[in-house]
């Protein structure tokens, strides 16, 4: 949660500002009993912070490598997939062009057959085409006589045919004039109203469906907008808990001075372990070792020193985002908790309360989105 909170200046300004509003209020009260902070406890102080620093570099240039190294085995693969696709597209057009080879050859002699048939199919054209115009001159002037008999008989036909259409188109004509506009009207209208039915049926079927879509949609929508509003208050939660975490820290740390005259003059040391997250990737399983620090937190309050231990944990079945998104973006998982132990060692003030007594705290997952 530290490191989170070190990471942007929008939240480390607020909290710069406070720490040294509760520095200033703690000089005022040490100067009116006449205490100062010692150089010693500064020089901590710069050392976890140079230290912090490193951490933050190292971590940083050690995530640019790996993504880095990812790139470069990403584009290693991708040229090796196009390579043997290349081979196996030339394997392909060699042969393909061996059949066409093979192809055109059976082609070449079929048309050489070809050929020699032509020739001969010609040459007997030639002779038949003799014989048939010898013919034709001799069938022309039988063609044309018939042709006359037949025209007469054709027109005599036709003349009796006509005749007996008009009869025909005469009567059916009188008996269906007065009807005909009727039986059309009626079978337009009962086509119409097939139709307008087919369409109304339709549209309803598809209005239902429709309707059916836009309700899950809603409440998707609604469960979305819901959960949304659950996380905004965990994340509310989560960074205020860490900041009050770090500012109770950073005033047990200023206060030190005050602490040491405690009875037997001794300060029990309270180690902050935090856990960096683990990245799970369906192909790349990175760990990270979890950084210790060990800071004196001591508090002269009511003659009682009071310890704390902040233990941040990672769960990585509850992530909302998948491991792979998480790979490629380079990103770590959040802190899932941040538990707070407060041990409140034996004195002559506090001697009926236990000496191993915790109190934890636990911080809802920050996931973001």
């Amino acid at each position: 949660v530290l490191f989170q909170i070190m990471k942007g200046t929008q939240t480390t300004e607020p909290c710069f500002a406070h720490l040294r509003n509760i520095a200033s209020t703690s000089g005022e009260s040490l100067a009116d009993r006449s205490m100062f902070i010692s150089e010693e406890n500064l020089n901590k102080m710069e050392n976890i912070l140079d230290t912090w620093s490193t951490n933050l570099k190292s971590n940083v240039m050690m995530e640019l490598r790996k993504w880095k190294l990812a790139f470069v085995e990403q584009h290693r693969l991708q040229l090796k997939k196009e390579r043997e696709k290349h081979a196996a597209h030339m394997a392909a057009v060699n042969a393909e062009m061996d059949a066409l080879k093979d192809l055109l050859n059976t082609y070449k002699i079929s048309n050489q057959r070809k050929d020699e048939v032509i020739v001969n199919l010609s040459r007997a054209l030639d002779r038949q085409r003799e014989k048939l115009e010898l013919m034709r001159s001799f069938t022309q002037w039988r063609l044309q006589q018939c042709a006359a008999r037949e025209e007469g008989a054709r027109l005599a036909e036709q003349h009796y045919h006509l005749q007996l259409k008009r009869k025909v188109w005469a009567g059916w004509h009188s008996l269906i004039q007065n009807r005909w506009q009727e039986r059309v009207q009626r079978a337009c209208c009962a086509r119409a109203e097939d139709v307008c039915m087919q369409l109304s049926t339709d549209y309803e079927a598809k209005m239902a469906q429709v309707s059916g879509e836009l309700r899950k949609a809603q409440a998707e929508i609604h469960r979305l907008h819901t959960e949304r509003e659950r996380y905004e208050d965990s994340m509310k939660k989560a960074f205020m808990r860490g900041v009050c975490a770090l500012n109770i820290e950073a005033l047990g740390m200023f206060n030190t001075g005050e602490a040491g005259r405690l009875v037997h003059g001794k300060i029990i040391e309270s180690p902050i372990i935090m856990e960096s997250p683990i990245q799970l990737g369906p192909s790349h399983n990175v760990t990270q070792d979890a950084s210790t620090r060990i800071v004196t937190a001591g508090k002269q309050k009511a003659s009682k020193t009071v310890t704390a231990r902040l233990t941040g944990r990672t769960e990585h079945t509850r992530m909302a985002r998948p491991p792979a998104t998480l790979h490629v973006m380079g990103v770590a998982p959040p802190m899932s908790s941040v538990v707070v132990e407060r041990h409140h060692p034996v004195t002559q003030v506090s001697r009926n309360i236990p000496r191993d007594a915790e109190v934890h705290e636990t911080i809802p997952k920050h996931q973001t989105r």
